[in-house]
């Protein structure tokens, strides 16, 4: 059966259309709270007779319902295993109570466990035999995390089946199968297939300022080398093309144990002896007769290498004291968490702690002519692994040693940027520790260390641009508040998915692309439109991470790898872009050598562009696309086709693709578009259907912009689980939000804008956020309004040389 077409929905609207009586609605909340567990291998039929059957234990499932549109839902996540299950794909059956006709099928899978293979089949005679193959999919394009929809030809059957073939199991059984909606064609449906034609202008005679920043920031295209004493050629040869702008370094940070032989030499290292005469300090001749110099040079450590052959700056983790400088006061836990984590323990004294890295990275600077730029202090304190402290002392003692080693190390490196909190758990607010993450950390740090930080720094793993977004907007605006300064984010590790390659079913090279290189390149395309507040991604891992690393074992190029390298050109000022398909990334740029836009289709269907550019010329296209038929990845340069004063270009599912043009074709720079960002005064609120967030958002009087959008962030425990709220809020929330007295409805996801008229940007904004309970079938546990800001966008005309 030929697949008609497969899409990405961008409104979540699975729920807002059941028709479930009052007591069905109240059971069905009950059980949601009670986190009930089914461990029968047959799902509880519903009201209307369905029934869902698979073999597994589910974590949480919801009743199957026959909706008005002829839907057929259900929601069931496995419960983990102690092994990954990946070699025991579950299928899914649906048995209908009646006959019905079905010719569609709309499903999400969960991000770390889902099939590339599987077949959708119907039950034709009733009897249980599934033989009538509807469609059959091997393709890992296929969306996890995303919902997608197949169009078939139209039967009647008595039920169907979700049969696993391939596919990815991280922590339990593939596919954790979060969704199904088997759809009747006969009754109304607000999706439609998306439009493939595509139109991208480029105004190329004009530059985009955000906030007061025009260019993108270099360190955005950064790696996570891992090791910084490397002598292998092939890294560096290979790094070379793609004009990285940042490397970020790390390792064990300076002891005072001697390296084995098998070791290789690096900073990271180096051994600091005691004071003989200051019991706890480090000895300062080491640095006074030049031994540490001496050491530095004869050992040609990595860092001197890495600024040397491929010129970019490197951020420097600041972690690990010497034994003689820990703290021994903190107690084993029960459990012995801490009791093997000595070499991890803070220091007694941060402020002598400083003052030895301070010299460390004066010595390393002198020998590298400056090549470590950033420095963050520790790695991820809010980890038991790296900060063995208890809980309850973590944040404090965390920003006690950063209150009081940040000037020390600043006194003998003041061009050196220093920052933190450095957490990890999915993001700038740590939400892998449930809902505490913001005021534990990111609100904590900010009171209490924002003024003396350079840059906010976390470490990003499993999250979307949307997540971001909305994290970033609040980081900001609650900085600028209580510092009167935005503290840029940075992410010194970063991974926008990372699945295990390496389960024995799976198409490596394919999802090392789409788990890898694609969400990569489009959390790239994403942050560098915020260059005000976004100052560094560094992609983790740089090799022997199967599948999703930049290199394999071998030193050869993954596809992440050829990610980077189609987007080496993206560099310089911004330039306005206007795009008709919010399924079509891009981002455009003037540097003094070319045009340069570069283009990613995130939809699952090919789509055909056309690039108006307004100027003629020969357009190169550097194209990363997968080939499903091959299993293998495509990359490499052709020639655009030139229609007039057109660039046509076929985009391939999911592919990326960058088109550069000499820049002495381009007119002069004579416009700057300008976008400007106001904050409220309100941040990570909680919205009950009893309690109203209202701020104040304030606009000059005099602003008169062309366009402006409220923009606000939400955070909400969705029907995975409660304790991960920002990685699984999928359902959108009915909103009712009041604008300076007028009115909007809105379902609200992880980042929303919402349009606003001219006669409200000026002055006083005043807000208001209440939940519609007239629109929700279903209450979150929890909800929280993150932050608001009202961004605004004007054209100033100006009078700007071209460039030479």
């Amino acid at each position: 059966m030929l697949l008609r077409y497969a899409y990405v929905t961008t409104v979540i609207t699975a729920l807002t259309s059941m028709t479930t009586h009052a007591d069905e609605l109240d059971m069905w909340q009950q059980q949601i709270q009670n986190e009930s567990k089914t461990t029968s291998t047959q799902a509880s039929a519903s009201t209307h007779g369905d029934q869902l059957k698979c073999e597994a234990r589910f974590q949480k499932q919801h009743p199957l319902a026959d909706a008005m549109d002829g839907d057929v839902k259900t929601w069931a996540w496995p419960e983990p295993k102690k092994v990954t299950g990946s070699d025991e794909p579950l299928s899914y059956e649906i048995v209908f109570a009646e006959t019905r006709e079905v010719d569609r099928l709309r499903f999400w899978q969960h991000p770390w466990c889902y099939a590339t293979e599987f077949r959708i089949l119907a039950d034709e005679s009733g009897n249980g035999q599934y033989d009538k193959v509807l469609l059959e999919v091997h393709d890992p394009r296929l969306g996890a995390g995303e919902w997608v929809r197949y169009d078939f030809e139209p039967i009647t059957a008595h039920g169907v089946k979700f049969e696993a073939i391939r596919g990815c199991g991280q922590g339990m059984s593939f596919p954790a199968l979060a969704e199904i909606q088997v759809l009747n064609s006969r009754q109304a449906t607000s999706e439609s297939p998306s439009d493939t034609e595509v139109l991208i202008r480029v105004a190329i005679d004009s530059r985009l300022d955000i906030n007061g920043f025009t260019a993108i920031q270099p360190e955005m295209f950064n790696l996570c080398w891992g090791a910084t004493g490397l002598r292998d050629e092939r890294p560096y040869d290979l790094l070379k093309p793609l004009n990285l702008g940042g490397l970020t370094t790390w390792g064990q940070m300076w002891g005072d144990r001697p390296l084995s032989p098998e070791d290789p030499p690096r900073a990271g290292c180096a051994v600091f002896p005691e004071d003989p005469d200051h019991p706890g300090q480090f000895d300062r001749n080491e640095f006074t007769s030049g031994a540490f110099r001496e050491w530095l040079e004869s050992h040609s450590i990595g860092i001197y290498r890495l600024a040397h052959s491929l010129g970019a700056n490197v951020s420097e983790m600041l972690g690990k004291a010497p034994s003689y400088m820990q703290r021994t006061d903190f107690k084993s836990t029960a459990d012995g968490n801490y009791k093997n984590e000595t070499q991890f323990f803070p220091p007694k004294d941060p402020a002598e702690w400083g003052r030895l890295v301070g010299h460390v990275l004066k010595d390393i600077n002198d020998a590298t002519d400056g090549a470590v730029k950033r420095g963050y202090i520790w790695n991820e304190p809010n980890a038991s692994r790296y900060f063995p402290v208890p809980w309850d002392d973590k944040a404090d003692t965390y920003c006690e040693l950063f209150l009081n080693a940040v000037p020390e190390i600043k006194a003998l490196n003041p061009d050196i940027m220093i920052g933190g909190p450095v957490v990890t758990g999915s993001g700038p607010l740590a939400w892998g520790n449930g809902y505490s993450g913001w005021n534990t950390w990111a609100k904590r740090f900010i009171d209490r260390c924002g003024e003396l930080a350079d840059f906010y720094d976390a470490h990003s793993y499993y999250c979307g641009p949307d997540n971001l977004y909305a994290e970033t907007d609040l980081i900001a605006g609650y900085s600028l508040l209580k510092t009167g300064k935005i503290l840029p984010l940075t992410s010194t590790e970063a991974a926008p998915h990372l699945g295990k390659a390496g389960a024995p079913y799976i198409d490596e090279i394919g999802v090392s692309w789409r788990n890898g290189a694609v969400p990569t390149a489009s959390m790239l395309l994403h942050l560098i439109t915020m260059p005000d507040k976004w100052i560094g991604y560094s992609r983790f891992y740089y090799k022997s991470f199967p599948g999703l690393s930049v290199f394999n074992d071998k030193y050869e190029p993954e596809p992440i790898y050829w990610a980077y390298w189609v987007m080496r050109n993206l560099r310089g000022e911004l330039v306005p872009v206007e795009c008709s398909d919010s399924d079509v990334l891009v981002v455009a740029t003037h540097n003094e050598k070319s045009f340069v836009v570069t283009v990613q289709n995130l939809a699952f269907e090919t789509r055909y562009l056309t690039l108006d550019m307004r100027v003629s010329g020969t357009a190169n296209v550097d194209y990363l696309e997968y080939n499903p038929d091959s299993g293998e990845v495509e990359h490499g340069t052709r020639n655009a086709d030139m229609q007039g004063e057109n660039v046509s270009l076929e985009l391939a599912p999911m592919g990326l693709y960058t088109i550069t043009m000499d820049v002495s074709a381009a007119s002069p720079v004579t416009r700057t578009l300008v976008r400007e960002d106001f904050h409220g005064d309100q941040f990570f609120q909680r919205l009950t259907p009893d309690n109203a967030v209202e701020m104040v958002i304030d606009l000059p009087t005099a602003l008169a912009p062309t366009k402006a959008w409220l923009r606000f962030g939400s955070a909400g425990s969705g029907h995975l689980t409660e304790d991960r709220p920002r990685v699984t809020f999928d359902y959108r929330i009915p909103l009712i939000i009041e604008v300076n007295g007028r009115t909007y409805h809105v379902e609200a996801g992880k980042w929303n804008s919402v349009p606003l008229e001219a006669d409200q940007t000026k002055g006083e904004v005043q807000v208001r956020f209440r939940l519609d309970s007239s629109g929700l079938d279903h209450l979150p546990k929890d909800f929280w309004i993150m932050s608001a800001s009202v961004a605004t966008e004007m054209w100033e005309s100006q009078d700007i040389p071209a460039k030479e």
